[in-house]
C-alpha cells in the first residue's frame, strides 16, 4: 500500500466519489478493505505493525544487529516527539501538491522506499532513490524502524483515524509505578506515566511480555 493511495481517495471524495475507480484492481479493494476495518478496530498497528513490509525489513535487520551486538540508540522523548511530528508535515505537504497535480504528487511520494524495495529494485533506480534507500538500511541497524516512526507518510495517514479505533492496548487497573512497559517500547509509544499514544502505538505487543 502507498500513501497516494489515501490522497487518491481524499481526492475523489472531494471531486465526487466513483465505485468504479477502486474496483479496477479488486485486489487492491480488498486489502484497503481489510486495513479500513482494522484501522478502525485496533488503529494502525495492524497494518504499521504486522503487514507492512518494509517495516518487516527494518524489524529483522534490528534482529540480525541485535544477534552482532551492534550498538543500538534511542532518541530522547522531547527529540522523539519532534522528529515524529516529520511524517504529519509530509502527509500534509503530499496532499497539498495532490489539489495541484496528483502524478506530482505520485513523484513526491517516493520518499516512501516501497517502490525501491519491492516492485522495480534497487538496481533499476538512480542515485538519489538508491541513496535514500540505503540510508534508511543504515539507519535500521542502529534505530527501532525508524522510517515507520518518523518519516512514512502512510503511517501518519493510518494514525490519523487511529485516534478513535474501538479498541487498542490499554494500561490496566493493576498496573503499577514501574513502567517497565514505557522502557521497553520500542516505538516510544509509551510515556513515563504509562499513556499509551495509540496514534504511535504499533502492536509489537512487547509492552504486554514485559
Amino acid at each position: 500500500l502507498s500513501v497516494i493511495n489515501v490522497i487518491t481517495f481524499v481526492n475523489s471524495v472531494m471531486q465526487g466519489f466513483r465505485w468504479e475507480n477502486f474496483l479496477i484492481d479488486p485486489m487492491m479493494f480488498i486489502l484497503w478493505g481489510f486495513v479500513a476495518m482494522t484501522l478502525l478496530l485496533w488503529g494502525r498497528g495492524v497494518y504499521c505493525g504486522w503487514l507492512c513490509p518494509f517495516g518487516a525489513l527494518q524489524e529483522l535487520i534490528l534482529i540480525a544487529s541485535r544477534k552482532l551486538k551492534l550498538p543500538e540508540i534511542e532518541f530522547s522523548d522531547a527529540v522523539h516527539e519532534r522528529l515524529v511530528a516529520l511524517k504529519y508535515i509530509i502527509l500534509i505537504l503530499l496532499f497539498g501538491v495532490s489539489l495541484q497535480s496528483i502524478t506530482e504528487a505520485a513523484w513526491y511520494a517516493e520518499v516512501e522506499p516501497f517502490k525501491t524495495t519491492f516492485l522495480v529494485g534497487v538496481w533499476n533506480r538512480t542515485w538519489p532513490f538508491v541513496t535514500f534507500w540505503t540510508f534508511l538500511l543504515v539507519a535500521s541497524v542502529f534505530f527501532e524502524r525508524p522510517f515507520c516512526k518518523y518519516l512514512c507518510p502512510l503511517g501518519a495517514a493510518l494514525a490519523v483515524p487511529s485516534t478513535f479505533r474501538w479498541w487498542g492496548l490499554k494500561r490496566k487497573k493493576e498496573c503499577g509505578p514501574c513502567a517497565a512497559c514505557a522502557v521497553g517500547c520500542g516505538s516510544q509509544a509509551i510515556d513515563k506515566a504509562g499513556r499509551i499514544d495509540q496514534r504511535e502505538c504499533l502492536l509489537c505487543l512487547d509492552c504486554q511480555v514485559l
